[in-house]
């Protein structure tokens, strides 16, 4: 982020799936803009100085782990069909 002018832009998630992951029930998630592997820090709103930029209820830091999350096969497969 620009220390002068920042604005908000920018990827906000990720959510991976292949072929073996569908199989055995599950994807991968990430949110929050990337650190473009560690190139950049984690997105913190401590650093945003618009007052006009609603926060309310958002993380302070965009430091997360990915997170594997199950999924139903048969209610994926109804939706196809």
């Amino acid at each position: 982020m620009k220390a002068t002018n920042p604005r908000a832009f920018g990827l906000t998630d990720l959510k991976i799936a292949n072929e073996d992951t569908i199989k055995q029930n599950y994807f991968w998630a990430y949110s929050g803009p990337s650190t473009s592997n560690g190139r950049f820090p984690p997105f913190s709103w401590n650093n945003w100085t618009d007052p006009s930029t609603p926060k309310l209820g958002l993380a302070p830091t965009y430091d997360f782990e990915w997170v594997k999350i199950p999924i139903d096969l048969e209610k994926s497969q109804e939706h196809l069909s």
